[in-house]
Order: structure tokens, then sequence, then C-alpha cells
């Protein structure tokens, strides 16, 4: 079977992340991206997976953009489509490509676009299977993110800096936390246009790091500090390596770590100081949000949402060969 997936860049998003890893383990997979760039490429050639550019340079994507990837997806089996510009340009690919099984992941992409956006995503994706990371965003059917678990097997030690994971940008909320604790010591991993505004609040910016498990099993909290977050990767790591977690309550957040977080309104940096206070101060409550955190992430693991994605491409294409051999045929 041959899986085509079409993503906007190889960023280190959540999104891009769990493309890296379908396709890891699904054999044959190939990626298409819209535009060059991003810091996974490495890790996606180091995996062996083949990639292809559309645009040939950022923000140039036209007509024939598109005519590349309708001659790449003529063969594919199926075509999964992930964030905005990959459903609006991936699916009308795979349409003039006549591939008949089509997947759309939603990220949580549709929730801060505008109403035109919103409208242009649903006729783009007329005719896919809508899958949500969670059922915060409706979709014919929710299969969570996950990750490598063992990766995050080391005892959480605690003792370090507050720490904040992912992109810096305003959804992420990560100015609500920098006003509600740069005084004590926040650390926030990730790239993006808030950097400068958040550095100038006094928060430390390492960018992305490959140490993340490492980062997570000494830190003392994790905020996860969030205005919009369909399901919330770097919470579900936190979780994972037992790390005590502060979280708003928000899109799918509450689903992923139901009540292994201490929750706080958005947007609300003295609900969130003070709950930041409480695990500091109380050792019990740390080691009861660890082993919940540990307990809970077993569930999320990447084995099960690989099987998940296989399951769901054999249906549709079984679904797809019935429904051919009932077709009435031509005689020619």
């Amino acid at each position: 079977m041959r899986v085509v997936h079409v993503v906007c860049d190889l960023s280190g998003g959540g999104a891009e992340r769990m493309v890296l890893e379908l396709a890891r383990r699904t054999p044959g997979a190939e990626v298409i991206a819209l535009q060059p760039g991003g810091r996974l490429g490495r890790d996606f050639a180091r995996a062996g997976i083949r990639v292809r550019c559309a645009g040939r340079r950022r923000g140039t994507l036209g007509a024939v953009a598109l005519a590349r990837m309708v001659g790449w997806l003529g063969t594919a089996d199926v075509v999964h489509t992930h964030l905005w510009a990959g459903h609006v340009w991936g699916q009308a690919a795979a349409v003039v490509a006549r591939v008949a099984v089509r997947v759309a992941t939603l990220h949580g992409e549709s929730s801060g676009e505008s109403p035109h956006k919103r409208r242009l995503l649903r006729h783009a994706l007329r005719g896919a299977v809508r899958v949500s990371v969670s059922s915060a965003a409706a979709a014919d059917m929710v299969i969570p993110n996950g990750i490598e678990l063992v990766r995050y097997r080391a005892s959480w030690q605690g003792g370090g800096s507050i720490l904040g994971v992912g992109r810096l940008v305003w959804e992420k909320g990560f100015d609500v936390l920098a006003a509600a604790a740069s005084d004590l010591g926040v650390v926030v991993v990730g790239e993006g246009p808030e950097e400068a505004a958040l550095r100038s609040a006094g928060i430390r910016c390492p960018g992305f790091v490959e140490d993340l498990p490492e980062r997570l099993a000494t830190a003392s909290v994790v905020v996860v500090p969030s205005r919009r977050e369909a399901f919330g990767l770097a919470a579900l790591e936190a979780m994972a390596a037992g790390t005590p977690i502060v979280a708003t309550r928000v899109g799918g957040l509450p689903e992923v770590l139901g009540d292994a977080a201490l929750w706080v309104p958005p947007d609300d940096p003295t609900a969130m100081r003070q709950s930041i206070r409480r695990i500091l101060d109380n050792p019990g409550l740390c080691r009861r949000l660890s082993a919940l955190g540990r307990a809970r992430a077993a569930r999320f693991g990447l084995d099960r949402v690989v099987a998940s994605y296989t399951g769901l491409y054999q249906r549709l294409q079984r679904d797809e060969n019935s429904a051919q051999d009932r077709r009435p045929q031509t005689i020619q």
C-alpha cells in the first residue's frame, strides 16, 4: 500500500512530528512538503523517508506546484493530509489524481482561522475521511496522537526549572506564563515569533533541544498555558516523564491529561502562579501527579496510533475495492 502524507513543511511542530513517526513506521510511506525547509528534514532523511517538495521557494505555490503533486500522487493508494494548507492543496491534488482513499487529520488548525478559510477547508475535505486528534474538533473519528514512551522512562527527579514546551506563538500562551512566574526561573523550549518578547520578560528560551526527556525529568513543574490546543503533544510528553503539570482547561487538554494536572483558566496569571507555587511547596502533591501522569500516559503509546491509522487505511481500501466490484462494467 502506497501512503503519501502531505504537510506544509518539515518544521518541528506536533503535527509534523506525528507525520515523521507515522511515515517511519509505515513501509513505503512518502511525504510531500508544500514548502522547503524545516528542522525535521534531517530526521526524515535519517529514517529513509522519501520527501518531495512541491514549492521550490517558501511562499510560492501555484498551478505548477499543484501539477507536480498530481503527478506524484498518480499511483498513491492513500493520500493523508495534515494542517490547513496541507488539506487544501493535498486534497485538491488527490481529487485531480483520482485517488479514491483520502484521509485528513485535523490537528486543531481550523479553530483560529478566518470564516473564509474555514469555508475553504470544509470544501477541501469533502469526500475525505476526517480524523481528529481529540474530540474537541468535530470529525468522523478520533485517533489521539502518541509518543515513544520508552524515551521517557527515566525517573522524575525534579528540583529544576519551571518548564514550558511548544511553538512560541500567541496561541500557546507563554506570555501568560511569563506574567505569572518569570521571577521563579522559567525556561521555554521552542521557537517562534514570540521569542523576543519572552526574552524581554525574563524567560530563558534555548530554542529546540535534543535532550527534552532529560529536561522534563529534572523540571520542577511543566506549565501548559495554551489559549487553544487540539491535543497537546508537549503535555503528553511531560505526563510520560512523570513531571507535575499545570495546564489550562482548553480544547483537548482535559481529554489528554485527565486528573494528572492542576487546572487553571486560560489568560489567568494569578491562578497559574498559585498552582505553580502549590506544586513547588507540596512534595506529596508532586508525587501523586507524577504517578497519575505516568499511568495515564501509557494509553498514548505510538504503536497504538500507528495501528489505528494502518487499520483505517486498510478498511478504507477494502471498502473502495468492494465498491468498484459492485459498479456496472462497461462492455467494449
